[in-house]
Parts: structure tokens; C-alpha cells; sequence
């Protein structure tokens, strides 16, 4: 506190010294004190220690496709590329893994939070399934046994798989509760109050700045540069000795940043293939962000708008407010990041389709972001 009030004085001094200035000068001078009040702030983050997170600084970038790849299944809804500004915040650097969802949901179960019906887990009174059980999808690593949650096959250091929005939502909501921090959802609608402090999901545009990790001369089409690279991301073919063939072993995902450059060793991960090692390359990008591209789909806190490229606010846009309605007659969250050649590139947006997820591709999950209120 003594530390924050001795920087402060000096500054304070500097804009009351200038209080009898001409009128020009004492504007400089006010715009010169919010300038370094507002570096001040920048260098306290950046020194602030938040395990598990990564600073994204504000600044502007331009959203979109910059490699002009058009999905033949969904066509070019990576355009029009358009300019935006976001203020900062912090990023995890992993994806949520299974075992913190699981400590998520005992947690909240003896609070009374949640209940199991029909092999799935809702909110106490709620509607919207938060997330699958093994009882209710093969592919879910999460078993409930009639009294507590479980994580199955080893997989507590795998992002968590099987889950919906409206879980990803909730596990942000708690884990603001555990730090002592405001719940930015409402869990009636669901809508996300930004001026919260608390734990929410990114906003589309808050993902694809992470992702692009500050590259902006040229625009990169991975995080890590335009060649794809297997030995940098979990994705089809890339021989790591998590890939199965089995498909009732899908989905196939790897450890959350399990590419991060390392020899990894069987005798340390106990993987099912028959490789006693692993050599990785590092897939982090230049925010130390892990899994922005492969391994799986990750939520944003947008509605999915097929169009709003087209009318996206410049200052921190935070997506439609409603979904576009998709073939099924229903709206979806956005969702991006995962492993198939539509959806790992920085700027590839994609849609949760009920049934797609689980049968062509690791299923969403989701990577937490905490707000941070009154920084630009």
C-alpha cells in the first residue's frame, strides 16, 4: 500500500503544479499524468503474479482471415477482416483440465449447487446441462458413482471434454467464489456482466488476440508461424503417443501443454501408446499460451453471428446478442481453437453442433479469462 501511495503523491504534485498553467499546457500536462497513471497500472500487472495466467496487453489488431482460406462447409465467416481494439486482460494459459472440473463439481455439489438426472449434471432447479457424464457419453472422462464425481482414465491433466457452455460458465462462476471474486454470469440468462472482477470466457475477439500471441507483421495463420507443424499441436496425424485408432478410445487429446518443447518420457505420463518417449517441439506462442491451436475446441463467451464480422464494434466488441439460428432451428455459443483443418488457425471461428463435436473432433472446453476493470 506504501509502495502505491508513494508513486501516486509525485504524480498527483505534477498535476496540481500545473493547476495555474495556461490552458493548453495544463491539458498536456492532465493528459501526460493519465498517460503515466495508466503505464503505472500496465507495469502493476505485469509484475502481479497470477499463476496459471498470462497478461494480454490492449491494443488494436485486425480480426479475421488474413490467408484468404475459405471452409468449404461453413464458407468465409473469417471475414470481412476488420479492425478492433481491446483493452487488456489475463488469459490461462491452459485449458481447464478434467481435474480441476472435477474438484469443480464435488465442490458444488456439496454445496447443493448441482444435481445428476439422466446421467447428466445440471444446476439445482436448472435446465441446461452443464456436463456429461461417462453414463451419458462414452467420450466424457468424468464418472459419478451415486455420491461424488470422479475423473476416469487417468485423464486429470487432459482438458476437460463432454462439457456445454452453460458448464463452462458455471465452473467460471465458481471459481470466482473460491478467489473471492464477483460471478460475472447470471445463471438464470446467462449473461455475462463484464464490469465484474471475477473468472468469465474470453470474448471471440479476446481469443483470436491471445491466439495471434502480438504477431501482427505479417498475420501469422498458426500461432506459431504459417507452416503447419505436427510436433507443435494435437492434431490428426500427429503420431503422438496419445493417438489412438480405437474409436471408442476417442477422443484423443493430450495433457494440457504437452507440447511445450520438452522430451517427455512413458515412465512419466503412462500414455497407451507403446512409445517409450516423445520428443516435442514448443507449440506455445508468444504469450506463453498453450493449445490455442489442436487438442481441442475452446467456448468464447459469444453468441455465434454468422455476419457479425460485418458490424462488429471497434472497442472491445463482445459478440451478437443472440445467435444466428442454424440448420437445427437453434442459436449456439461460438467456440474455436480444436484439431480439425476448419478450426486451427487464429482467425477460424466454429459453431458447437450438437453430435459434431464428440463424433469428428475433441469436444469443447474451455480456457478462463478474469476480467479486469478500468484498464485500457
Amino acid at each position: 500500500m506504501r509502495r502505491r501511495t508513494r508513486l501516486a503523491v509525485p504524480m498527483l504534485t505534477v498535476a496540481l503544479a500545473w493547476s495555474n498553467a495556461p490552458a493548453g499546457t495544463r491539458e498536456f500536462a492532465l493528459m501526460m499524468t493519465g498517460l503515466v497513471f495508466g503505464a503505472l497500472a500496465l507495469r502493476r500487472m505485469a509484475q502481479e503474479k497470477r499463476p496459471g495466467m498470462a497478461l494480454v496487453p490492449s491494443g488494436a489488431f485486425e480480426m479475421g482471415d488474413h490467408h484468404g482460406f475459405v471452409d468449404p462447409r461453413h464458407g468465409g465467416n473469417e471475414t470481412p477482416i476488420h479492425k478492433v481494439r481491446l483493452d487488456a486482460f489475463y488469459m490461462g494459459i491452459n485449458d481447464v483440465t478434467t481435474g480441476e472440473y472435477c474438484d469443480f463439481l464435488n465442490s458444488a455439489l456439496a454445496q447443493k449447487q448441482i444435481t445428476v438426472r439422466d446421467r447428466g449434471v445440471y444446476l439445482a432447479g436448472g435446465s441446461d446441462l452443464l456436463v456429461e457424464t461417462r453414463a451419458m457419453s462414452p467420450h466424457s472422462r468424468i464418472g459419478w458413482d451415486g455420491n461424488a464425481f470422479a475423473v476416469l482414465d487417468r485423464k486429470e491433466d487432459h482438458p476437460v471434454v463432454c462439457i456445454r457452455w452453460a458448464g463452462a460458465a458455471a465452473y467460471c462462476n465458481w471459481l470466482s467464489g473460491q478467489k473471492g471474486l464477483q460471478a460475472c454470469y447470471n445463471v438464470s440468462t446467462w449473461v455475462c456482466d463484464f464490469t465484474k472482477n471475477g473468472y468469465r470466457l474470453p470474448t471471440e475477439a479476446e481469443w483470436e488476440c491471445a491466439a495471434r500471441g502480438g504477431q501482427y507483421a505479417p498475420y501469422y495463420n498458426y500461432p506459431w508461424g504459417n507452416g503447419r507443424d505436427n510436433t507443435k499441436a494435437n492434431w490428426p496425424d500427429s503420431k503422438d503417443p496419445y493417438e489412438g485408432t480405437d474409436p471408442s478410445t476417442y477422443p484423443w487429446t493430450t495433457p494440457v501443454g504437452f507440447y511445450d518443447g520438452r522430451f517427455h518420457l512413458k515412465s512419466e505420463y503412462n500414455w497407451p501408446g507403446a512409445a517409450a518417449s516423445y520428443q516435442t517441439a514448443n507449440g506455445a506462442n508468444a504469450f506463453g499460451l498453450y493449445d490455442m491451436a489442436g487438442n481441442m475446441w475452446q467456448f468464447v463467451n459469444d453468441w455465434y453471428g454468422q455476419n457479425y464480422y460485418g458490424i462488429s464494434p471497434y472497442d472491445n466488441p463482445k459478440g451478437p446478442d443472440s445467435g444466428f439460428i442454424m440448420p437445427d432451428g437453434k442459436p449456439y455459443r461460438g467456440m474455436r481453437g480444436g484439431t480439425g483443418t476448419t478450426a486451427i488457425r487464429p482467425s477460424a471461428p466454429t459453431t458447437a453442433i450438437p453430435g459434431c463435436r464428440i463424433a469428428t473432433r475433441p469436444t469443447a472446453g474451455v480456457r478462463r479469462i478474469p476480467t479486469i476493470p478500468g484498464i485500457t
